[in-house]
């Protein structure tokens, strides 16, 4: 007996019901309070459907949360402008800046200290994603990645706040990495006639 059978045997006796494509569907049981909604808010986000989420999250009133969420969205946005996009597409960069803004968000509003510089650290590899090494540095050094952060503020030619962190966190940056960064700063301050900083 092939499943063909038994669904017209038991739409005959009224046991099923079944819609054609474009048919409209009735919708399920949904959650109505708040606290339900809050439980499927956390199953969307745990499964990374973070649309879902957003969605759910606001009818839980949950705002901090759903602020997290919508960054997670805006940065699977950016991600999959990337993939489909040019190397250096306008359109790319602008997704993981608006990615990035939204994890500065979600930090603001983090629950502690620890949730905050993840957030920021997220945010920091969109702004890098978008190529804008400055704000990736910034973003860095408030996550308390110091090597990153002096790494970005090098590649964004800020060479004294990059200086001023490997003074500031020397335990904290690999010592070959701070030797060139260092190296460097003396060439660019050196052209620049300041070598009093330079040699600082």
């Amino acid at each position: 007996l092939t499943p063909c059978y038994f669904q017209e045997l038991w739409h005959a006796k009224d046991q099923i019901t079944t819609w054609r494509d474009g048919e409209p569907v009735p919708r399920l049981a949904i959650p109505s309070s708040p606290s339900q909604w809050a439980v499927m808010a956390e199953h969307y986000f745990r499964s990374h459907l973070y649309k879902h989420a957003i969605d759910a999250f606001a009818k839980a009133e949950m705002p901090d949360k759903k602020a997290v969420a919508e960054a997670y969205y805006l940065r699977d946005l950016a991600q999959d402008a990337a993939t489909t996009g040019a190397p250096d597409d306008a359109e790319s960069r602008g997704a993981f800046v608006k990615a990035a803004q939204a994890f500065v968000v979600a930090a603001d509003h983090g629950p502690n200290e620890e949730t905050k510089q993840a957030y920021h650290r997220i945010g920091a590899e969109c702004y890098a994603d978008a190529g804008d090494s400055a704000s990736a540095a910034a973003l860095y050094e408030r996550a308390k990645e110091y090597e990153r952060a002096a790494q970005h503020y090098r590649m964004a030619g800020a060479f004294m706040d990059a200086v001023r962190l490997i003074k500031a966190h020397q335990d904290a940056i690999d010592p070959k990495v701070a030797a060139e960064i260092r190296e460097l700063a003396k060439l660019v301050f050196s052209s620049r006639g300041n070598l009093r900083f330079s040699l600082s």
